[in-house]
């Protein structure tokens, strides 16, 4: 303790505690007491000193973890951004791949014309060299080889009148069955899941069709001011109700099911919308507008049904049985292959020439309609044998492509015992269908029993 120049105790201490305590009692005791605080504002300042310190290392170290958080947040968005654009193009490829695919109305018809002139010019060129007769080599009668040529004989006639009734089979396949035959037409889109809004072309030409760039490929999104990305896709059916139900396969009515093209759109977030599913007749000049009622989980099968009344179809007896389908035996397929292409091919001259001026409208839809309307529209029928029967699938030769997806395959007793779904491509001779009992599920019990063979 000391006393100050105004006559007052002045306490210094180092220990703050003891200062408060001493300052304390001396003031109790009356005493003027006033206490040195340089020791306790330089500590205090000293604390100071280091929390300000302290503060600013921290704020430099949240300054650097901030912006390496904004380094790894700007790298992140840019592999988002570079993976999100290889994507889009991934999707804009699939969208021109599809389109690419599927020629105007007016193409088409084109096409099939010239391709119908060709051939007609190429069989005047050859009708000139038809006159001469190749020379013949004719054995004696009575030669040691009599024998063999009867045996030869025997066997082409034998197969010749094998061949007389499955020709006999087919045409009563062809006679009776294919009104109920229809060609299957899917017109479907996408949107976006999250927007609700639809895929659409980026751009559109006065007329309102898609703007296309130097290689053809129109440029797609959801913000484009274009019309909407519309896809086309064909198969066949058949009645099997009189009901109206129609047995197809599953990826004829969902098109984009199992197809790597329209897979990279779902896995963008798009939804598929179905605008049109329609049936086309050969017996009848309209559309039928169908709806989807069941689709199988066992085979690539689905049935869809509409009003069939007013066209008086026979629907077609469907065989099971063990023995319905056996290796070696004849079928007739009939069908849609490769669609509006085939229906063009077997048009004449004249009608393609009509339909040319007729076409109004780039889009298969108008010529579909066109086409019904001049009753155009008749399955083709291919004829071949079975070359093996397995579990889940029968084997065959009889020939299809494209659009032939869903066409009914029939035996030598004019049963059908399988529905198409698959070509084999690297081996022509190779085509696949789903054996009939797989339909059963489909179909209400007492359907399935009035198809069903007597046993």
């Amino acid at each position: 303790m000391e006393l100050n120049g105004n006559n007052k105790l002045m306490v210094v201490a180092a220990d703050p505690t003891l200062r408060r305590t001493v300052s304390g009692v001396l003031s109790d005791a009356g005493y003027d007491v006033c206490i040195d605080r340089s020791e306790s504002e330089r500590r205090s300042g000293v604390q100071v000193v280091e929390a300000v310190t302290h503060e600013r290392l921290t704020l430099k170290l949240g300054i650097v973890v901030l912006f390496a958080i904004a380094l790894l947040a700007a790298a992140g968005f840019l592999f988002f951004y570079r993976h999100t654009e290889k994507e889009e193009v991934k999707v804009h490829a699939a969208i021109n791949r599809l389109q690419s695919g599927i020629p105007t109305e007016a193409k088409m018809v084109e096409v099939v014309r010239k391709a119908q002139e060709e051939m007609e010019q190429q069989a005047t060129e050859s009708s000139g060299s038809q006159g001469q007769v190749p020379k013949q080599n004719f054995r004696q009668a009575g030669s040691p080889d009599d024998e063999s040529l009867a045996r030869q004989i025997q066997g082409t006639d034998r197969r010749l009148k094998r061949l007389e009734a499955e020709s006999r089979t087919a045409k009563d396949v062809i006679r009776f069955y294919s009104p109920s035959v229809c060609l299957i037409q899917v017109v479907f889109g996408f949107k976006d899941r999250s927007t609700g809004l639809p895929l659409r072309y980026a751009k559109a030409t006065l007329d309102g069709k898609p703007v296309k760039d130097d290689e053809g490929h129109s440029a797609i999104g959801i913000n484009g001011n274009g019309p909407e990305v519309r896809i086309n896709a064909f198969g066949t059916g058949f009645v099997v109700s009189s009901n109206g139900q129609i047995l197809t396969n599953h990826h004829v009515v969902e098109p984009w099911w199992q197809d790597d093209d329209l897979g990279e759109l779902l896995k963008q977030g798009f939804q598929p919308v179905v605008s049109e599913v329609e049936a086309y007749f050969p017996t009848s000049s309209r559309r039928v507008p169908v709806h989807v009622e069941k689709i199988s989980s066992e085979a690539d099968l689905a049935v869809v049904a509409g009003d069939l009344r007013s066209l008086n179809l026979k629907p077609l007896d469907l065989d099971d049985r063990p023995g319905a389908a056996v290796s070696g035996e004849p079928v007739v397929l009939l069908g849609y292959p490769t669609a509006l292409d085939a229906i063009l091919a077997r048009a004449g001259g004249d009608t393609l020439r009509s339909l040319k001026e007729s076409a109004s409208a780039d889009d298969s839809s108008s010529l579909m309609k066109e086409l019904a309307r001049r009753k155009l529209i008749r399955p083709v029928n291919t004829q071949g044998h079975i070359g093996d029967v397995l579990p889940d699938k029968i084997v065959y030769d009889a020939q299809t492509a494209s659009g032939g997806s869903g066409s009914p395959l029939f035996n030598a007793q004019g049963k059908v015992i399988g529905v198409n779904f698959a070509v084999l491509r690297e081996f022509g001779g190779s085509n696949f269908a789903i054996p009939v009992r797989y339909a059963r599920s489909l179909l209400s019990p007492q359907i399935a029993a009035a198809r069903a063979p007597a046993r």
